[in-house]
């Protein structure tokens, strides 16, 4: 028998869906990363997605030299100086032009504009999947309420699929509309970035009291948290971050567990691919080793689970 969903024309700006996902949430899971963020996180991973906007990329492994975006180019975005291939980011229009005749994938268009329907038909194709493994659909990005509107339709379409939801979120300024979200959303994926507030300000752009009221709203809400923490080599790889973490899960039953989430480089080229310097770009991956130093700090001295 045909289902019939409620129809929604509501668009949002996508940068990447992945499915069979395993590390956002329980079980196997679709991942859609929604572009907008209203934070500026010095190590951010996912820096394509700062602005709401579709925008062009470039890489420069891939360019091979041809001119022929410098050719077709209105703004002047593309110039050549000898061999060296330098892109004005500031200038593009996103006319299309360039990615039309670019052979190699050099040039390219991060984000699309989709509509809840196309992203929920993609979601639905795993859902026995996720109901075999106990998984469904992560919400991240980016921050994806800010998104309020287009993030509430793509959680109600999948509840009304029977698709179990997820969002990841810096658990600042959602406002009013995280009471409607919480209706609908059966995992909080919270991150906590670093526990002092004028450190969370010089790294992110922004303080971090909105992530402790975020957190005491879901505890009242009786809402299922994991806390998501990056660990930044000499930024929060500290023991008053670590206890500062322990003390929130002693007060806050909703916190089902605390993911430590070592610090990677392999996000640090995407920077360059749209036009922004790097600030951490001489910081190294952390080691295993030190991840499990790390976490018997955190979870054996406090007796708690991973």
């Amino acid at each position: 028998m045909q289902e019939h969903y409620i129809k929604s024309d509501i668009k949002g700006c996508i940068f990447d869906i992945q499915r069979g996902c395993l590390d956002d949430g329980p079980g196997i899971r679709t991942t859609v990363f929604l572009k907008g963020c209203n934070l500026r996180c010095s190590w951010c991973h996912n820096p394509e997605s700062f602005i709401r906007e579709p925008q062009l990329g470039y890489d420069y492994s891939k360019c091979m030299g041809c001119r022929k975006c410098d050719m077709v180019c209105l703004q002047k975005v593309h110039r050549f100086k000898g061999k060296k291939h330098e892109v004005d980011f500031k200038k593009c229009t996103l006319c299309g032009a360039c990615l039309r005749v670019c052979e190699t994938g050099a040039v390219t268009r991060i984000g699309e504009w989709m509509d809840s329907d196309a992203i929920l038909e993609i979601a639905v194709r795993d859902k026995k999947y996720y109901d075999k493994s106990g998984g469904g659909v992560t919400f991240s990005g980016g921050e994806p309420a800010i998104w309020k509107d287009f993030l509430l339709s793509l959680l109600k379409g999948c509840k009304e699929r029977g698709i179990s939801t997820a969002i990841e979120t810096n658990g600042i300024g959602a406002g009013d509309s995280l009471f409607e979200i919480m209706k609908v959303t059966d995992l909080f994926l919270l991150d906590f970035k670093l526990s002092d507030c004028d450190k969370h300000m010089k790294y992110t752009g922004r303080g971090n009291e909105d992530v402790y009221r975020t957190l005491e709203l879901l505890n009242e809400a009786k809402k299922d948290v994991i806390l998501r923490c990056p660990i930044i080599p000499g930024v929060n790889d500290d023991e008053v971050h670590l206890k500062t973490v322990q003390k929130l899960l002693k007060k806050f039953g909703c916190i089902c567990k605390a993911e430590l989430m070592p610090y990677h480089s392999t996000g640090s080229g995407k920077w360059a691919k749209i036009g922004l310097h790097y600030s951490l770009n001489k910081l190294k991956s952390m080691e295993a080793e030190e991840k499990i130093k790390l976490e018997r700090t955190l979870f054996v001295s406090e007796g708690s689970g991973i």
